[in-house]
This record gives C-alpha cells, structure tokens and sequence, in this order.
C-alpha cells in the first residue's frame, strides 16, 4: 500500500470518510466495536462486557444503498478531494515522524522519571543513563502500533528502578513502574527491591525485552502484597516479555491476570519466586483469569522458557483455553507438581515438549 493509500485507509481517515459521503448524498454510518470485558485501566471488568481481540477500533463505511433518488433526476458526480487537502494530510504525516523525540534523563539530573514518561508522546525514545531511579512512576501516555513510546536504558542493565531499602515505616507499597497507557516498550531495564510489583502493566500492547526483575515485593509487613516481578491488570491484551531474568520476587515471576489474551512469553527465565517464610505465592508464571471460565485468557504463547527453584510451581493455569505451552525446560520446584492446568476452568490448549529435570540449570 503507498502512503497516499494508507491516508484514506487509516482509522484516522474513518470519521472523514464518513462526513465525505454525507456531503456527496450518501449517508456516513459509523460501526464501533464495543464491549470490553474489563475496564481499561482499573483492573475490573465491565459488567456485561463482550469478548474482544483488542482495543476497540472505529471503522466507516457508506450505506449506498440508502443513496436518495428521485424520478428522472440526474445523479450528481461525488466531489473530488483537492490534491492540496491530500499534500496537507502528508506532510502532517512527514512532520508528526520528524517531531520523535529522544528525551535523556540522569538520576540527578533536572528532569525525573515520571517527568520524562509524562513528556513522551507517541514514537518517542526515553533513554535512561546509568544509575538508580526511585520506584513509583506511572506511565499514563500511549503510542501507537507503528510509533511506541520506549523507555530504554543507555547500557543494558545498568539502569536500575529501585525501591527504598528498607522502605520506610509504614509506606504505602509501590510498584517499580505501573504502565497504564498502551503501545509501551521497555528494554534493557533493572526493576529491584519493589515494594510492590516490578512492573504492573494494565493496558494492551506492552512489551518487556532484555529485563531484569529480581527481589520485588520485600520488606512489607503483613501478607496483604505480594510483589510480582511483573503483573497484570485491567486490559493488559498482546503482552510480551521476552528474553528477560525474573526471579527471587517475594510472590510470582509473572501474574497474568484479568482473562488478558493473546500474551506471550518467551525465552525468559522464571526462577526462585516466592516466600517460603510467610506462604505467598511463588510460581515461575501464572495465569489467573478472573472469573475463570466466564472471562478465560485465550491464545496464550509460552515458548522457550528456563524455569526453576519456584516455591511453588513452573507454570500454574487457571481459565486459560487455547494456548500453547512449547520447549520449556523445567526443573526442580519447591513443593508442588511443575505443572497445574486446573480441569474445570482450562480447555483446549496445547504442550509439547516441556521436559522436567532434576535440580538446577548451569548459571547462564
């Protein structure tokens, strides 16, 4: 498709085309797709919310047959589209790509963490430099499919979000970054010593590469948290973490939760999750529709993973229904059987090749 092509085929262009066949003697009839089956960024569900694939989209189309006619009338020729209107639109395209930015943040310098993630707009880089940020962000801004935000480091892990050691007398449990915009990528990136989760993403289209999440969730009185490495919520649909280190969080390496489908896992390593001392928790990947079999997590990938030393289990499944679950390497747990695919709320899924070991894989 050409550029000019993709301006009158965008989502951008819908309500335009619309409104252009009212104007030619047609009627513009917009569609919307509706029913999400949770609230975006509240980490509920809608009541009565549909089954969906992924953000809502609105689409236009003309109803001809609804054209007016009279007897003998003379259909009138639709209106052309200026060629300035089309060189208007492309080079609002041209300045939007020229207009990303790269914001680069210093732990002591004048601009902060969550200034920088309040600044991002859509196709922008936020580059960390070496040192320690302070958990707590909230990432509300979105990209888009073809222009993410991305919060990268300057030197693989050398950018660290960090929570106080030890956190304060009765502070408030935090979350290393807590993602609630959507199309955001985070790459190269340290999140420890959490009081919360590492990372709780609750919007679609995140994904997480080249990451380190270790020992989230510590240091909090009482077992009311638990602290994931990384968390799910609300609409947190087309997740991927990849080729990331999770392990030694006080509760899961990964909780998926809320029904999010179509996630995938994949060449991670999901390791000594979970707290042998108070009895939370502690599985190398979890995934916990809620509602189970009204609102299950469908069409899952989880390929390639290295998991081992979990309290608890390898790979724990509740209302989760056509996903795969390939060339894992599993070894040892802590007290439970590596794999637990609840009977009477998972269906339909696959796995193959999911060997387990005794002890410990070599460090790497």
């Amino acid at each position: 498709m050409s550029s000019i092509d993709s301006l009158f085929n965008g989502p951008e262009m819908a309500f335009q085309a619309g409104a252009f066949a009212g104007r030619c003697g047609g009627v513009g009839k917009t569609e919307t797709r509706k029913g999400s089956k949770r609230g975006a960024g509240s980490g509920e569900r809608g009541a009565g919310g549909g089954k969906s694939a992924g953000p809502d989209v609105s689409t236009s189309r003309i109803a001809t047959n609804q054209m007016p006619t009279m007897k003998n009338q003379r259909a009138r020729p639709p209106a052309s589209v200026s060629p300035v209107l089309i060189g208007l639109g492309l080079g609002l395209i041209f300045q939007a790509a020229t207009l990303a930015e790269e914001i680069r943040i210093q732990p002591d310098g004048k601009m902060t963490l969550q200034q920088a993630v309040t600044r991002a707009q859509a196709g922008d880089t936020i580059i960390l430099e070496d040192g320690v940020y302070p958990a707590g962000c909230r990432a509300m801004n979105s990209g888009t499919e073809t222009a993410p935000i991305r919060l990268q480091a300057a030197h693989p892990l050398q950018a660290i979000i960090r929570g106080p050691t030890p956190p304060p007398a009765g502070a408030k449990p935090q979350h290393g970054i807590q993602v609630l915009g959507s199309y955001l990528v985070f790459s190269g990136l340290r999140f420890e010593h959490c009081t919360h989760d590492g990372l709780k993403i609750q919007n679609a289209h995140v994904t997480v590469t080249n990451c380190v999440l270790r020992e989230n969730g510590w240091g909090i009185q009482g077992d009311t948290f638990g602290g994931s490495g990384l968390v799910t919520g609300g609409t947190a649909d087309y997740l991927r973490v990849e080729q990331c280190d999770i392990g030694q969080n006080r509760e899961h390496g990964i909780y998926i939760s809320e029904g999010a489908d179509h996630c995938v896992v994949k060449n991670n390593r999901l390791h000594d999750n979970g707290d042998y001392s108070r009895a939370v928790g502690g599985n190398g990947l979890q995934i916990n529709a809620l509602g189970g079999r009204e609102y299950p997590s469908e069409d899952a990938l989880v390929e390639g993973n290295v998991i081992y030393g979990n309290r608890n289990r390898a790979l724990n499944l509740m209302g989760v229904v056509k996903s795969r679950f390939l060339n894992n390497e599993i070894y040892e747990q802590g007290l439970k059987h590596p794999i637990n695919e609840a009977t009477n709320s998972c269906h339909d899924n696959v796995f193959e090749n999911n060997p387990t070991h005794p002890g410990r894989p070599a460090a790497g």
